[in-house]
């Protein structure tokens, strides 16, 4: 068994876990990688952190945010909204994982915002349209851009093979819908959502909701996913 450092530094707002990668060579002579974690408990905050990202100032974006926050605010928990900004898109680089560990190497934006105020937070609300029961190009360029969160390394998850999660520490992921869509599209998005929630190790969302200005609908949604 050898302990692999990582290359690089990691970026400072995200120093509350450090990661021991080790390698195991199976029968084969294949590398098997795993991975463990020291967690400093003493940084954890004990109420949960929101993130809500929208991808356009239409009102009802920006509506379902207001009962996000109130919602939060009775329960005692923290919102953040933030609209999806102008990133530049993904390179496809590798650079965050081989240059600059963890760090995206494209400069100029708030790409790296993003990205630690995922970390940060315990459940991320991606609220925007769902075309073709995709994402909107704003939130897709967001999550592209998350890369930064996973390891180079693969293992098993779910019976698949998916990229070990660079912190042990990573949020929750709903995706709130608006716009209209067939059944297809929307079983088609469940089915992105559910990949997604598995590239980064969470709880898969259990169904897909569209906004329709309904606080009451909108409420249960979200107590059902978060029962999971």
């Amino acid at each position: 068994m050898v302990a692999v450092p990582l290359p690089g530094r990691v970026p400072d707002c995200f120093m509350l876990h450090e990661i021991i990668i080790t390698v195991n060579v199976d029968s084969a002579n294949t590398p098997c990688y795993s991975h463990e974690y020291n967690v400093d408990s003493a940084n954890m905050e004990v109420l949960m952190k929101i993130l809500y990202i929208f991808d356009s100032d239409d009102t009802d974006r920006r509506d379902a945010g207001l009962v996000l926050t109130e919602w939060a605010k009775e329960h005692g928990h923290e919102l953040v909204m933030r609209r999806a900004a102008e990133l530049k898109p993904c390179l496809g680089c590798f650079g965050c994982w081989i240059r600059t560990p963890g760090k995206c190497v494209i400069p100029g934006d708030e790409g790296m915002a993003f990205v630690e105020a995922m970390y940060r937070a315990d459940l991320v609300v991606l609220a925007g349209e769902t075309p073709y029961g995709s994402f909107s190009v704003p939130i897709k360029t967001i999550l592209d851009r998350a890369i930064p969160l996973l390891l180079p390394f693969f293992r098993k998850f779910r019976g698949e093979m998916h990229h070990v999660p660079r912190y042990t520490r990573l949020p929750r992921m709903l995706s709130l819908s608006f716009g209209d869509a067939s059944e297809r599209e929307d079983a088609t998005h469940l089915d992105v959502m559910r990949s997604f929630c598995d590239n980064i190790s969470c709880v898969r969302q259990k169904r897909v909701y569209r906004y329709r200005e309904n606080r009451s609908e909108m409420l249960t949604w979200l107590g059902e996913e978060l029962d999971a």
